[in-house]
C-alpha cells in the first residue's frame, strides 16, 4: 500500500484502496438489493414457500414461490428458490429456465445461480451426464471430506469439464500443490463468472501462502474491480485483501449457498439461498 493508500492499481488505471475495504465484513446481502424485497406480502409466501421446502413439499413451495413473485416481479429469490426447487424433484430443464430468468435480473450474480445454469446447461447439451449438477449440491454438504473428496474424484474422471467439481476439490485439497492442479483444470474447462472468480480467489490464496504477496494482491485486485466480476466474488476478492494488508490473522470461509438445506431430500431444507462470508475463516465456497 503505497502513501495514498492505493493497494491495487491496475494496467487500465482502475485502482482499488485501503478505504475500499478495510471496513468489509459479512456476506453479500443479495436478497435486500432489490426494491420489491421490501413488501411484506412477497416476503411472507417466500417464507412459507422456504417452509414448505424444508419439510419437502416441493410442489407447495413452488406455489408459495410463483405467488411471491407475481407481487414482487422484479425479486429474483423466488424464482431462483423455485429453480432449487425444480432442480430436487428432478426437473433439471425447468430449473435451467428459472435460473436463467434469474441471471436475466440479476446478471452480476445471485448467490450460485450463474453455477447451476453453467451446469444444466453443459448436461443438456451433453457435456456432462445429467444429474452432475444436484450431486454436486448434494455434495457440498457431504460432512466426511474423504467421501466428498473421493465422489467429487469420481465425477471428474469420468467427465473432465466439470467446472464445480473443480473448485469443490480445490477448496478440500489439503496441500498447495494439489489445490492448483484441481484450481488449473477447473479455469481449463471454461467455467461460468462465479466458480472462475472463486477459483482465482483460490490460487490468490495459494499464492499469498506460498510469500508471492505481490501477485496474490494483483489477482485480487483485478477481481476486485473488475466490472464482470460477479457480486460475490468482487466482495470476497475485497475481504481478501483486506486479510492480506492487515497480516495474518484469519482467514475466510464461504458458506454453502446453493441450497435451502442441509442436505437435499431429507427434510431438512430450512435455509434457501444463504451465503455467508465468516471472516474469521478460510476463503471457500463449498456451495
Amino acid at each position: 500500500m503505497d502513501s495514498t493508500g492505493i493497494i491495487f492499481r491496475g494496467d487500465d488505471g482502475r485502482t482499488l484502496t485501503w478505504n475500499d475495504v478495510k471496513d468489509l465484513h459479512g456476506p453479500v446481502r443479495y436478497e435486500i438489493v432489490w426494491p420489491d424485497a421490501g413488501l411484506p406480502e412477497a416476503q411472507e409466501l417466500h417464507t412459507r414457500g422456504r417452509d414448505a421446502g424444508s419439510a419437502d413439499d416441493y410442489q407447495a413451495a413452488i406455489a408459495f414461490f410463483e405467488q411471491a413473485q407475481r407481487l414482487a416481479p422484479g425479486w429474483p429469490y423466488p424464482v431462483y428458490d423455485e429453480a432449487f426447487s425444480y432442480l430436487l424433484i428432478g426437473n433439471g430443464e425447468k430449473a435451467e429456465e428459472l435460473y436463467a430468468r434469474v441471471d436475466e435480473m440479476a446478471p452480476r450474480g445471485f448467490f450460485t445461480a450463474k453455477v447451476a445454469l453453467d451446469h444444466l446447461r453443459r448436461e443438456r447439451k451433453g457435456t456432462i451426464p445429467k444429474g452432475t449438477y444436484l450431486k454436486l449440491v448434494r455434495l457440498e454438504f457431504e460432512s466426511d471430506t474423504k467421501v466428498a473428496v473421493k465422489a467429487l474424484k469420481s465425477i471428474v474422471s469420468k467427465n473432465k469439464a466439470v467446472p464445480r467439481a473443480w473448485q469443490m476439490l480445490a477448496a478440500l485439497a489439503p496441500a498447495d500443490d494439489s489445490k492448483l492442479v484441481a484450481i488449473s483444470k477447473g479455469l481449463a474447462c471454461d467455467p461460468d463468472r462465479e466458480t472462475r472468480g472463486m477459483l482465482l480467489i483460490y490460487k490468490a490464496q495459494v499464492l499469498a501462502h506460498q510469500n508471492h504477496r505481490d501477485q496474490a494482491i494483483t489477482i485480487l485486485g483485478e477481481l476486485a474491480t473488475d466490472p464482470a466480476s460477479t457480486l460475490g466474488v468482487e466482495h470476497l476478492s475485497k475481504l481478501a485483501l483486506q486479510q492480506l494488508i492487515r497480516g495474518p490473522g484469519g482467514e475466510f470461509r464461504r458458506e454453502p449457498s446453493n441450497c435451502y438445506g442441509t442436505t437435499p431430500g431429507q427434510g431438512t431444507h430450512a435455509r434457501f439461498g444463504g451465503g455467508v462470508v465468516d471472516s474469521d475463516s478460510e476463503v471457500r465456497d463449498d456451495g
